[in-house]
């Protein structure tokens, strides 16, 4: 068994945890925001402030279709690019 194929068990392991524990929790992505803008220095404008929600729960949603997709563990990661 290679270390890659041990990484990916690893890491669908930590993922499968991982979107266990969020299936089990929603998230505000209201809430999410603040935080985040709050976080990164980032004022949001009140007037643009729909739009970026709306953004947020398309991206959560394709976040969760990539997320729940499983990968073997024989798949290798990508090569590290060094120029």
């Amino acid at each position: 068994m290679s270390v890659n194929s041990i990484f990916v068990q690893i890491r669908n392991f930590k993922m499968g945890k991982l979107l266990e524990n969020m299936q089990n929790q929603e998230l505000d992505v209201n809430k999410y925001i603040e935080q985040i803008s709050l976080l990164l220095n980032l004022p949001i404008k009140n007037e643009y402030r729909d739009g970026v929600v709306a953004n947020f729960v398309r991206i959560k949603a394709i976040a969760q279709l990539v997320n729940s997709f499983p990968l073997p563990a024989e798949v290798e990661s990508a090569p590290v690019f060094e120029p």
